[in-house]
């Protein structure tokens, strides 16, 4: 595309593509797609966009707008980048160079995370009015979009919501700054504004590496001694608990999905223990600030940890152990796991399972490897046969409302899961909801129905409307031709222009 804009300080990639689209007038979505992309099949994404490197082609090698640059000033990865390791990073941003398919919000652990992104658009009026001033025109700053951030730091406002959709019925569309029609104020709190100050601090802070999981591990455990949250040589959870619900407010935590639990799987105990998979941003900034009461910035906090010494661990040498002049012991152990797992030998007989280990350490370990049992772990945390019902019914209720209005989009499978809660959830473990599953079977509109459906609608608002029902209108109305219909649909339309009611219609 001849002069793609140039992305603004903090300005979304998605925002530079939508003014493209301005610029060049380009009215149809698929046909931006193709001007920017070669590519109809793109989804305009906010936070961590893919097909970068056609966004770098197309500017020139003197202007240094390579594929990091845009990453680290344009998108929103820097907010993930330090808390995720460096190997997986390196990854992130090769997908996000070229097609990620959603590869990158997966290895982010965005897909997962308990921290949902921003379902519709903000934006912040004293900073549109200020671009405006400055650059003759407005755009997405990629700092509203920050999930959880509900207010500017510049210009200490709340922000605004608009009707822009993210993720909704045109998921292909790049939509301006300029086709915002409604707009609402977000109510904030002191923890709303606290929040944003340490995002907008995270978004700032450049890094070429991350600290690994072990340092982050190291890092916590240093924190909690550092600021007396320690009962003898262990941490105190609880008092960590209550400190942290205290210094954010329940409420806040709760409407940000970050509430704590006493339960032992809570995600507050598990950062302050060894880490065995990555935490959300919002966990990390929200608790550094509260252990520390606000005393150590962010980016103090990752430059701690980076600095921390990696501990390598320690490669077990393979042994060969010869049964030579067995013990008797020995013997006795081999014919306890000819009948038992070694888990339940040892619990048969403690005594002899202590001497074995004492005496004969690595020969007991190679006999119990070879002899191990297999586990068939059952979840039973979920009461899947109970839960399946809830959901079968809230989506009965959610059909039923659905059926009354003819203008919604085609009721596909994944458009009604989207509207059940939590939806990730429910689409992971549709074979556990076998009723959930029968109805969406049921009620989902292939094709044929839905294009019937449009039909019918279309002769509707032509009656409502008092228009003369001519065959090209109700094609237009419908947003139909002879090419897109199915056959089946064909003969239905064929069949609507041969019947009596409707040469009514056109004579009236």
């Amino acid at each position: 595309m001849l002069g793609f804009p140039t992305p603004y300080a903090n300005e979304l990639l998605y925002s530079t593509i939508a003014r493209a689209g301005i610029h060049d007038g380009e009215m149809s979505p698929k046909q931006l797609l193709d001007s920017v992309f070669s590519n109809r099949k793109v989804i305009a994404t906010v936070d961590l966009p893919s097909h970068i490197q056609d966004i770098e082609d197309q500017y020139p090698k003197a202007l240094g707008l390579d594929v990091t640059q845009l990453i680290n000033s344009h998108t929103l990865l820097p907010i993930y980048e330090p808390f995720i390791p460096t190997e997986r990073i390196t990854a992130i941003r090769n997908w996000m160079s070229d097609d990620s398919q959603g590869a990158a919000h997966l290895a982010s652990g965005v897909a997962a995370s308990r921290i949902k992104t921003k379902e519709k658009l903000l934006l912040c009026q004293e900073c549109v009015s200020e671009q405006r001033a400055i650059y003759g025109e407005a755009y997405w700053d990629r700092r509203w979009h920050v999930p959880l951030v509900k207010y500017c730091i510049k210009h200490g406002r709340p922000l605004f919501e608009t009707d822009i959709e993210l993720n909704g019925n045109q998921r292909h569309a790049f939509r301006s700054i300029l086709e915002v029609t409604q707009i609402h104020q977000l109510n904030v709190t002191d923890s709303d504004v606290k929040f944003a100050n340490l995002a907008y601090q995270l978004i700032d802070f450049k890094t070429t590496s991350s600290p690994s999981i072990g340092q982050w591990t190291a890092f916590y455990r240093r924190l909690a001694v550092e600021y007396g949250f320690q009962l003898g040589n262990r941490i105190d959870h609880r008092k960590i608990d209550d400190h942290y619900n205290g210094y954010w407010g329940k409420a806040w935590l709760a409407n940000s999905d970050l509430n704590t639990t006493t339960k032992d799987t809570s995600w507050l105990k598990g950062i302050f223990r060894k880490h065995r998979k990555s935490f959300s941003f919002a966990e990390h900034l929200t608790v550094i600030d509260a252990i520390s009461s606000g005393s150590l910035s962010i980016e103090e906090a990752i430059n701690r940890a980076m600095n921390i010494p990696v501990q390598h661990h320690k490669i077990k040498k393979e042994v060969h152990v010869k049964l030579v002049a067995a013990h008797t012991d020995q013997f006795e152990w081999i014919d306890l796991l000819k009948e038992h797992s070694p888990k339940a030998a040892r619990l048969l007989k403690q005594a002899l399972y202590t001497r074995l280990y004492r005496n004969h350490y690595d020969w007991l370990m190679i006999i119990n490897e070879k002899n191990k049992g297999s586990t068939n772990y059952i979840n039973n945390r979920v009461n899947w046969s109970q839960r399946d019902r809830r959901v079968a019914k809230a989506l009965l209720i959610i059909i039923n409302t659905l059926e009354q209005d003819l203008s919604l989009p085609r009721f596909s499978r994944a458009y009604l899961l989207k509207k059940l809660t939590p939806r990730t959830t429910i689409e992971k473990n549709l074979h556990r909801l076998p009723r959930t599953l029968a109805l969406l079977e049921r009620y989902s509109e292939c094709i044929d129905e839905y294009q019937a459906r449009r039909l019918t609608r279309a002769i509707i608002l032509l009656l409502q409307r008092k228009e003369p029902a001519k065959p090209w209108l109700l094609l237009r109305e419908a947003g139909l031709s002879h090419e897109r219909m199915t056959h089946s649909v064909n003969k239905l339309f064929e069949e609507i222009l041969k019947h009596d009611s409707w040469r009514k219609i056109q004579t009236s």
